[in-house]
């Protein structure tokens, strides 16, 4: 379901330059919610949100089209702090929140009519990218606003034992109503790219030195509850004449 999103600001003044400048970069009327978490009382509260942001679709073609936002507010001083940063997996997006004291363990409800996981693979690395906590360096980023609307991040995992540059694509299928992200693993950024664009095989796996991170990403998403946070929903979709403002909504 899409909504505005408020950010609750009335009254308030940015308490530096880098927040006053952070949200005026954001117009609240180009975002769509995906998740939100809010917490604290009457006199301070934070915010933190991870919502579609329909003008990047207008803007520099393959920017990323989700919008990470950490807002602090302190109602007594009649101040606010307010970060934001764009990205192109919704899971690196949550990432960022955890990163800046969104608890892991919240259930955060993402919003209706959202596509699903494809498959336990899915979920799992997407456990794995959300607490991942600095592991991965993004080096570059694309989200295809036509055709096969895909999106996905090259990177180099600081942990790795071999292949430390990764990709992670991320697939829609509008007509099933699911996505689905995969990790491939090179020893280059040279031969990452060179992949991405020729396709001439598939996305090579990852090492076996990575299966225990994978078994300890599926124990964590079991048992914090982690959310599916992909897509908007097909009562979201605009005629097929417009552009389509989320390379996940459905068609």
């Amino acid at each position: 379901m899409r909504g505005e999103i408020d950010f609750r600001l009335d009254g308030l003044v940015p308490a530096d330059p880098v927040s006053a400048r952070s949200v005026r970069s954001v117009f609240s009327g180009d975002l769509h919610p995906v998740v939100e978490h809010h917490n604290g009382g009457d006199d301070q509260s934070e915010s933190y949100l991870l919502a579609y942001d329909e003008s990047a679709a207008w803007g520099v073609p393959g920017e990323p089209q989700l919008r990470a936002i950490k807002i602090t507010r302190d109602s007594r001083d009649g101040l606010f702090t307010f970060e934001a940063e764009s990205h192109a997996l919704a899971a690196l997006g949550m990432n960022w929140l955890i990163e800046r004291g969104c608890p892991l363990e919240v259930i955060i409800q993402p919003a209706e009519g959202l596509l699903r996981p494809a498959d336990d693979e899915t979920m799992q690395l997407e456990a794995r990218l959300a607490d991942s906590k600095g592991r991965y360096r993004i080096r570059d980023t694309w989200t295809e606003d036509g055709g096969d609307a895909e999106s996905h991040v090259i990177s180099e995992d600081v942990q790795a034992m071999a292949l430390p540059v990764r990709v992670f694509l991320e697939e829609p299928d509008f007509g099933a109503g699911t996505y689905r992200l995969r990790e491939g693993a090179f020893p280059s950024f040279e031969a990452a790219g060179s992949w991405l664009r020729e396709r001439n095989g598939p996305l090579p796996a990852a090492p076996e030195q990575d299966l225990s991170a994978r078994r300890a990403a599926q124990a964590r998403g079991r048992s914090t509850g982690l959310p599916t946070l992909h897509g908007l929903g097909s009562h979201d979709c605009p005629p097929p004449e417009e552009p389509r403002y989320s390379p996940r909504r459905a068609r």
